[in-house]
């Protein structure tokens, strides 16, 4: 109780100092907090069934489409439980500036595999499973545009041509879903892959991606080398990974996000051990006849220690929780504004526990010298210096 009363009491000698500390060490932790958010939101480590869906693709990428005859093949793989076609469309709705992400799917086995991401009521599912031209709209984007069920609109093609030679499409609002969990999109739709397929001009029976569910999750990667086996001399061979890993396979052409965000993160946490230990060292000096009266009052050299441990602990808490609440809520924020883009990116629990174990790591290094420095201390020399 002593040792924490003197803590406090010691904390507020030197505010200035105290404060530039725990910025340093503040800036650090939002530095780490909103970068890690982003690179986890990339790397969709935290997204919904990530692990456990399994995407079949074009081995050179998304753009690259594979036959829909590989969907029907998929699904008559033994540990398939459940399977669906994808395929993106590039639209936009009035202007070309008003882009919006939609892919077109086979309803029932899509809603199957995706009710862990999006929420949809029975009546607005029913419509539009029966609905051919049917449109499943995400609530925010149906607000964003006035739509509602029923309404009819014409959404117009970058890429993809109709018979007619218009790249006009014509839909009805058939459903509308919302986020089956915070922080995901909203911002999507999409339609039956029959119908659009249908009125293609050129670049029918085409996908991008065939969205797998396995019955046994252990055989998942044994499915998907047998996929892959089956097509690696056809003209479009494929790559089988876990959503999550395709995610991290993304990354990696642009990139390794992961080791951008750890060296500077890391070099954040070098400016801030100089700055914060030769602070708390400096300070250790200043005090040494504060620490011989104490020592002379009969205060062990592990008491002493303890004291300025204690210092160091309240600092680099203090900043860590700082930094850290920061970052939640600018999180909170780019993931508002960025869901269509990075759906659920918010502060996971891995990332706290990583800053968890730094603020440990950053106490340990910061404070083994001040706290031996302070243990150390001569009671004779201290009062003669005082």
């Amino acid at each position: 109780m002593r040792e924490t009363t003197l803590v406090r009491r010691n904390a507020l000698r030197n505010p200035v100092r105290m404060l530039l500390m725990v910025g340093c060490i503040a800036v650090a932790f939002l530095i780490f907090g909103v970068l890690s958010a982003v690179a986890t939101a990339f790397r969709l480590e935290d997204q919904p069934g990530g692990h456990e869906r399994m995407m079949v693709v074009n081995r050179n990428g998304f753009q690259q489409t594979l036959p829909i005859a590989y969907a029907r093949d998929v699904a008559r793989q033994p540990n398939v439980a459940v399977s669906s076609p994808v395929r993106m469309a590039l639209v936009y709705w009035r202007q070309p500036k008003d882009i919006v992400s939609a892919v077109m799917v086979e309803p029932e086995t899509y809603l199957d595999l995706s009710k862990d991401v999006v929420k949809v009521a029975d009546e607005d599912r029913a419509r539009f499973v029966a609905t051919r031209d049917g449109l499943l709209v995400g609530r925010a984007l149906a607000e964003r545009y006035g739509w509602k069920r029923g309404d009819q609109v014409t959404l117009q093609s970058f890429t993809d041509l109709r018979e007619d030679g218009s790249r006009a499409w014509r839909f009805t609002v058939a459903g509308i879903y919302t986020a089956a969990q915070p922080g995901g999109s909203e911002l999507a739709m999409a339609g039956h892959f029959a119908y659009y397929n249908e009125a293609l001009l050129t670049g029918r029976d085409r996908i991008n991606w065939v969205l797998v569910q396995g019955r046994d999750l252990a055989a998942n990667d044994a499915m998907a080398r047998t996929i892959d086996a089956g097509y690696a001399n056809s003209a479009a061979a494929t790559r089988t990974q876990s959503e999550a890993a395709l995610g991290r396979a993304f990354l990696s052409q642009i990139g390794d996000l992961m080791l951008i965000v750890r060296l500077i993160v890391g070099a954040a946490f070098v400016v801030i051990l100089c700055v914060v230990g030769n602070t708390l060292i400096f300070m250790v000096g200043e005090r040494t006849g504060e620490i011989g009266v104490l020592k002379t009052l009969g205060f062990s050299r592990l008491r002493v220690a303890r004291i300025f441990a204690g210092e160091v602990a309240l600092i680099a808490v203090a900043g860590a929780v700082a930094g850290m609440s920061v970052a939640a809520l600018i999180v909170s924020a780019l993931g508002t504004a960025l869901k269509d883009v990075l759906p659920g990116m918010t502060m996971g629990a891995s990332t706290l526990a990583m800053a968890a174990g730094l603020v440990a790591l950053l106490i340990l290094l910061t404070g083994i010298l001040p706290v031996l420095q302070a243990g150390r201390v001569n009671i004779v020399e201290a009062l003669g210096r005082k």
